[in-house]
């Protein structure tokens, strides 16, 4: 074995890693192929709880996750319930490394669980079966080459736009990586990264937040016409309770985040519109259609809130930007 070999090994000796496979042969097998590879401190977890609690209170480097073989606890819901946990992770809701590496595994697989995963904030995918280079492949590019992450109303994770020329508001940036750190001896790194997590963390609940009253805007337009939508594939009362469930997770997480900002003194704003689309989901859920002064105040205090995040903006740019996107029908929270 070269010294080279050697060295990698003992880097790797300090990295915390978490495997969850309800499987327990899965997880022995893993725990094999991570150790030939130098790592030594391997955590496990067999059930969705048990994954949760880890995550929530231990401070994870690198994670593998299977997608599938009732890993969510609830048959044919299993990539569902895992994406909504590493989503939750990402947006700083879950643990106390958002940006640690994760790697999920699956058996089989499908369009759903495909588009699923990846749209969780996940950093990679990697179909069963895989051998030692495998995995060795997979970490060594989560360590010399990690995507920067993109961050939109609704997602944190690698930005996996193909034409990243294009124009976009997105914002970027590069997230602390933790198991790179570790994995090249990186002490100075490593001395900083609980500040750099809580600096992305930071910076990531504003950039969320100030694209949030355009997706408030959106979805109160869209509430304005119950038409076929063929994107979502829904039409009439299924559309209006998408989007109104849709807008009550917004403004949910909207008014929960305003008040740990710099934007504090617009809290009462965000509270007046998560009241008003609750008001609107009982009125629905009840049989009422849907009030015209109800969505028409929705669409006004989301531009005020707008132009308050972002004072260069006008409310005809926000009108025009929302209408360009209506008309683009690629906006990322109908997708």
């Amino acid at each position: 074995m070269s010294f080279d070999s050697n060295a990698k090994k003992h880097a790797r000796s300090t990295i915390k890693a978490l495997i969850f496979d309800p499987i327990a042969k899965n997880r022995k097998t893993l725990r094999q192929i991570l150790i030939s590879l130098g790592f030594r401190d391997v955590d496990e977890a067999k059930d969705m709880a048990q994954f949760q609690a880890a995550l929530e209170f231990t401070l994870y480097d690198l994670v593998f996750a299977e997608c599938c073989q009732d890993a969510g606890g609830e048959k044919g819901n299993h990539a569902d319930a895992l994406a909504k946990t590493i989503k939750a992770m990402r947006f700083g809701d879950v643990g106390p490394n958002p940006y640690l590496v994760s790697i999920n595994t699956a058996w089989l697989l499908t369009d759903h669980l495909v588009k699923t995963i990846l749209s969780s904030g996940t950093d990679d995918l990697l179909v069963h079966p895989f051998s030692n280079s495998d995995i060795e492949r997979r970490i060594t590019s989560q360590i010399k080459a990690r995507k920067t992450f993109i961050v939109t109303s609704d997602y944190v994770g690698p930005d996996r736009r193909k034409n990243k020329r294009s124009p976009s508001t997105a914002f970027t940036l590069t997230v602390p990586n933790s198991l790179q750190a570790k994995a090249l001896g990186d002490q100075k790194t490593l001395a900083q990264i609980s500040t750099a997590i809580e600096a992305a963390k930071a910076t990531i609940t504003v950039e969320k937040m100030r694209r949030q009253p355009l997706t408030i805007g959106i979805l109160a337009n869209l509430l304005s016409d119950a038409s076929w939508d063929k994107k979502l594939k829904l039409a009439g009362k299924d559309k209006l309770a998408h989007n109104l469930g849709e807008l009550l997770t917004v403004t949910e997480d909207l008014s929960a985040r305003i008040g740990k900002t710099g934007f504090s003194h617009f809290e009462h704003i965000g509270a007046t519109i998560h009241e008003l689309v609750r008001s609107m989901m009982e009125k629905f859920q009840s049989g009422e259609i849907l009030n015209t002064d109800d969505l028409e105040n929705l669409k006004k205090h989301s531009t005020s809130l707008q132009i308050a995040f972002n004072p260069e903006e006008t409310e005809a740019s926000v009108a025009a930007n929302i209408t360009s996107l209506l008309c683009r029908r690629d906006v990322e929270y109908v997708s």
